[in-house]
Formats: C-alpha cells, structure tokens, sequence
C-alpha cells in the first residue's frame, strides 16, 4: 500500500478543486490546470479536504492500484502548490568564473 496515498491534502483558500469523472481541475490566482486521474483511482473532496483511495480490485491488482493513487495523491498536491503559490527554484553558482546575467525572461550563464 501506499503511504503517499493516504496522507490526505488540504485545498488552500484560493484554490478551487472540481472533478467530472476521471478529469481533476485545479484553478487558482496563477491560472489552472487539468489532470486525468487513473480509472483505479478514487478522488473525494470533503471540507476541502482531498482524499485518495483505490476502487476493490483484485488482491493481484492492488499494489498497482494503490501505486496509481500514490502517484495521483502527488501530481494533485503540486497542481494545488503550483496554481496557488507558484515554483521557484535558486540556483547556487560556486566557484571561479562562472557569471549569471539576467535580460527580461532570459538568463545567460558563462560557465567557462
């Protein structure tokens, strides 16, 4: 079993979760985005609060089950993170001669 899986998210104030069947939407203040949910996956929104759980399977089945609701617990928390706070990511030069320069959106490195 997965334990990804289980541990339950918390939809931020801000964020509006919907679901139609095996499509997940996330909107929030930097945009939105879709994201189809594995037929062997169940999503539940309660007090805006999502849960993930497997449909019964075979005892065959269940460990691929409960991986795809692991995998779909995660790809739905960073739509939430990502539509509410956004990614960021730093990148630390170390060393001699190296040089970042920024132009607008446009990042120029020399790295020797």
């Amino acid at each position: 079993m997965s334990r990804i899986a289980k541990s339950p998210i918390t939809i931020p104030a801000g964020v509006e979760v919907t679901q139609s069947g095996n499509v997940f939407s996330v909107k929030g203040k930097l945009g939105a985005i879709n994201m189809t949910v594995h037929s062997s996956v169940i999503v539940t929104n309660t007090d805006n609060v999502l849960t993930f759980e497997t449909v019964k399977v075979s005892d065959k089945q269940l460990k691929a089950a409960w991986a795809q609701a692991g995998t779909a617990r995660a790809n739905a928390f960073n739509l939430i993170k990502g539509v509410s706070e956004g990614w960021e990511k730093k990148l630390k030069l170390t060393g001699v001669g190296y040089r970042a320069q920024a132009r607008g959106k446009v990042l120029n490195l020399t790295l020797g």
